[in-house]
């Protein structure tokens, strides 16, 4: 019975981390978003970006991402989906008209989130952050974007240090890992949406715990936490 007792105490405290750790990293993914909002509406009044000048808006970009880790590229897009400014060097001309964020910046004339995707410009597993700027007769001038690299670990992750055994996993709405430590690269793209903890996230559509196998084959308890931001897109 005192082995029994102890083991609930000790699932529960482990509940409680769990929590705990998955309302930060949420949190820290949100600011995130935010934050690369904040810069992309900056970006889109410089007049390089209003006035499509590729080469000294491909420079500007260029020295604004040096500051950034996070981000895989940064650059603006004319309105047919050509790339004209690119903080990574383009080997031809590229055109994104077809990609998801490019075409939910237009559709909904504000701020938008991509899907995971490999980056046409870097090659890199990337999610894109999208602002359009349009003119006062709301016209469409650019849409400048952020390419967010899913490789780049969280910072959480990296200044914490983080109990033996305990992942943490970052899914987008159709259940594909967007992030996972440790190793991303080895489980960026991959899909669990036929998962037990996935149905358990939509379920709830907010937070919760479920006891579940990993693609690694250890069953884990795993605590969520709904990713929220300021931006008008979830």
């Amino acid at each position: 019975y005192i082995s029994h007792h102890h083991g609930r105490e000790t699932l529960s405290a482990a509940r409680e981390q769990m929590y705990l750790l998955a309302h930060m990293a949420a949190a820290d993914y949100a600011r995130l978003v935010d934050n690369t909002h904040q810069l992309l509406e900056t970006l889109a009044h410089l007049p390089e970006v209003r006035e499509g000048r590729g080469q000294p808006c491909s420079a500007l970009m260029a020295r604004a991402n040096v500051g950034y880790a996070q981000y895989a590229n940064l650059g603006a897009i004319r309105p047919d989906g050509s790339v004209f400014c690119s903080a990574r060097p383009q080997r031809g001309p590229v055109n994104v008209s077809d990609r998801a964020y490019f075409q939910k910046a237009l559709a909904k004339r504000d701020f938008s989130i991509g899907e995971h995707q490999i980056g046409r410009i870097t090659g890199k597993p990337v999610v894109v952050l999208a602002h359009p700027d349009y003119d006062n007769g709301a016209r469409l001038r650019a849409v400048v974007f952020a390419a967010v690299d899913l490789t780049w670990l969280n910072p959480l992750v990296q200044q914490t240090r983080l109990p033996e055994g305990l992942t943490l996993t970052l899914l987008d709405s159709r259940g594909i890992i967007l992030n996972r430590y440790p190793y991303p690269e080895k489980w960026i793209g991959i899909s669990r949406a036929d998962s037990k903890l996935f149905r358990a996230i939509r379920e709830t559509r907010g937070e919760g715990t479920a006891e579940d196998v990993g693609l690694d084959g250890v069953r884990r308890i795993y605590a969520f936490a709904p990713l929220r931001h300021n931006a008008s897109d979830g």
